[in-house]
């Protein structure tokens, strides 16, 4: 099964260089946006179009089953302990399978009780991301050399590298989006003329139903994820203030940098001119004051840098945590006070 249908082609907006392919990680993106990401998307070099996409034919539909267990499918639980006996039979009848889950408790559950009914002493390997980088090279050769028949993975073995002669994926739980099935199944077969095939098993009643409706979606082409999201206009005022902490910047230049990425590709000059006025004197609602004077143009330059007063770079470099939000520093207690929290404690 092919991941994808469509490819951004070389164009002279980048100069011509070799022909670049829709990542996989972005399956459930559109081609044009897929397109504009990967080219020059500024305005002045023509960006990414529907001409730039060169459309190739899907490939063979994938084959996916949805397991009805014999056993009783409990309500509740994520283990899919009932259907392992079914899930060890579908791996005998495979050359090697990949058993996704989707946590690492749910590969190391699902791999002990593989391992408990393996009455055959089939080769079956664990593979995640806790598990030690030697370990995880080892169980990958394996799978190439083509000397094991199942292997119980993670997100880790979702992309990019065919592994060995895969011919069945088995989806332990709902997959929890049609793009990560799409994702997943391309591991087996993977060619563009043979079908992949899946087998889903649902841990509990209600991921009978999740999975029935992921092998409609991806019956029908529906994959999920939405368009790329504009750029903020908070993250672009940010940007200038770090731009201009660190060296002089030209605004022109620093203009150019930010409509070649794709957010931001459709920013009118207008709009970036008022935020490099929000930062330059506070907007119309701080413009009095100077403290929210952040940056300034050099007069004989033009370039723009960091105002040389109380500490606004360092309030912008250390002011702000991880998430975005204010980290404001504990007031330092003096020693009268710390006298008199003692006092009262005795």
């Amino acid at each position: 099964m092919a991941d994808g249908g469509a490819h951004a082609s070389s164009s002279p907006a980048c100069g011509g260089g070799p022909e670049r392919s829709e990542g996989e990680g972005g399956v459930g993106d559109s081609p044009l946006s897929l397109a504009r990401a990967a080219l020059d998307s500024s305005p002045a070099s023509g960006g990414a179009s529907s001409e730039s996409i060169v459309r190739a034919a899907p490939g063979a539909a994938p084959i996916i089953d949805v397991l009805d267990s014999n056993a009783q499918i409990p309500w509740a639980g994520h283990t899919a302990r009932h259907a392992m006996p079914e899930v060890y039979e579908a791996i005998q009848a495979a050359k090697l399978a990949l058993v996704f889950v989707n946590t690492r408790a749910q590969a190391e559950m699902t791999f002990q009780e593989l391992w408990r009914i393996n009455e055959a002493g089939l080769p079956i390997a664990l593979h995640h991301g806790s598990l030690d980088v030697a370990q995880r090279r080892k169980v990958e050769a394996a799978m190439a050399a083509g000397t094991l028949r199942a292997v119980v993975c993670t997100s880790t073995l979702d992309l990019g590298i065919d592994w060995g002669d895969v011919d069945l994926v088995i989806q332990i739980g709902a997959p929890k989006g049609c793009s990560r099935l799409v994702q997943r199944i391309g591991r087996a077969n993977h060619r563009l003329d043979e079908p992949s095939r899946a087998l889903l098993a649902p841990s509990n009643r209600f991921e009978v139903l999740e999975c029935r409706a992921a092998q409609d979606a991806v019956a029908a082409g529906a994959l999920d994820g939405g368009e790329a999201r504009i750029g903020a206009l908070d993250c672009l005022a940010q940007h200038i203030m770090g731009c201009c902490c660190g060296e002089p910047t030209d605004a022109d230049a620093l203009y150019e940098e930010v409509i070649s990425t794709a957010p931001y590709a459709d920013l009118p000059r207008s709009q970036f001119d008022r935020a490099l006025d929000l930062v330059a004197t506070g907007g119309y609602a701080l413009r009095a004051y100077d403290r929210y004077k952040r940056i300034v143009q050099a007069r004989d330059t033009g370039l723009w840098r960091a105002q040389r007063q109380r500490r606004p770079a360092a309030s912008h470099e250390c002011g702000r945590d991880r998430g975005g939000r204010i980290a404001r520093r504990a007031p330092r207690a003096s020693r009268r006070g710390a006298a008199k929290a003692r006092h009262a404690e005795e």
